[in-house]
């Protein structure tokens, strides 16, 4: 919880790029992982027409759903940036 209540503060201001190396990307799977500018470890973000079943087997590599409304719509414009989410 405390992971979740960070990074909706430091989302607040927009400087996106301060996230970097900050693990308080919350997963599918529970845990959390951290911001980085690379394509090697994509994080996936589901969305009503791409849903997370049509990836199975990657809770690991599925952003958390569950979270704050306001969080996720930050993290879509986060992903806008072209900051990469691990």
């Amino acid at each position: 919880m405390e992971k979740l209540c960070l990074l909706k503060f430091a989302l607040k201001d927009g400087m996106f790029s301060q996230l970097l190396d900050l693990e308080l990307l919350p997963l599918s799977d529970g845990t959390f992982t951290s911001f980085q500018n690379s394509d090697k470890f994509a994080i996936y973000m589901s969305l009503p027409e791409h849903p997370a079943e049509l990836l199975p087997g990657l809770r690991h590599r599925l952003l958390a759903q569950d979270v704050d409304s306001g969080i996720l719509r930050k993290l879509h414009e986060v992903a806008g940036e072209g900051i990469s989410l691990m």
